[in-house]
């Protein structure tokens, strides 16, 4: 597995000098604003789509065909994205973690807003993942936008209190390994019988 995990870190190393690029320009605006939460945010956003892009690679040069060919399982295949998903995420929770508190937020205010992100973060890929894996990423590209744009909508739509936000920081992340187990049993059930 950690040969798997190895190879989508190589391709995604091209793509990753674009996304610290884009994270320069979002670090000045958020210099100038002296708020780091769009920041934050644009770091989690970049690692989730990440783990979508390891895999429409994947699927772009037909990998799976050819890796199933070796001594690797399916279920590897699978939770060899799932691992990525958390490299990704809590290295994009730590920036988003400590950018926070560079641009003077307090440390409460920081770990909540680190909390709500990963567990967006982990309840998106969960949930976008198994569709992936069942429908391909071509396939599944409108269930994928749908999966961010309804919940965002809600949230501005609710405007939810201070009080509802705090809850939600720390449910969650509470929430996340369990999400994520539900969600890679499923993975792993869809890509057993999908047939390249």
């Amino acid at each position: 597995m950690s040969g798997l995990l190895l190879k989508d870190l190589l391709n995604l190393k091209h793509q990753g000098r674009i996304y610290l690029l884009i994270i320069a320009v979002y670090a000045v605006l958020a210099f100038f604003q002296q708020d780091a939460s769009f920041l934050a945010w644009i770091m989690v956003f970049l690692s989730m789509m990440s783990v979508v892009n390891a895999m429409a690679y994947d699927e772009n040069a037909r990998w799976d065909r050819y890796a199933l060919t070796m001594p690797v399982t399916r279920r590897d295949m699978v939770l060899s994205k799932y691992l990525l998903s958390l490299i990704c995420l809590g290295v994009s929770g730590a920036a988003a973690l400590a950018a926070s508190l560079a641009f003077g937020a307090s440390p409460d205010d920081a770990w909540r807003q680190g909390a709500m992100l990963l567990g967006g973060g982990v309840g998106y890929l969960s949930l976008i993942l198994p569709l992936m894996f069942r429908l391909g990423v071509q396939k599944a590209r409108v269930a994928m936008t749908l999966a961010f744009v309804i919940p965002l909508l809600l949230v501005v739509r609710l405007n939810p209190d201070a009080a509802a936000l705090s809850a939600a920081a720390w449910m969650l992340p509470a929430a996340a390994p369990v999400l994520l187990a539900a969600s890679a049993s499923l993975s792993c059930r869809f890509y057993a019988r999908r047939s390249f």
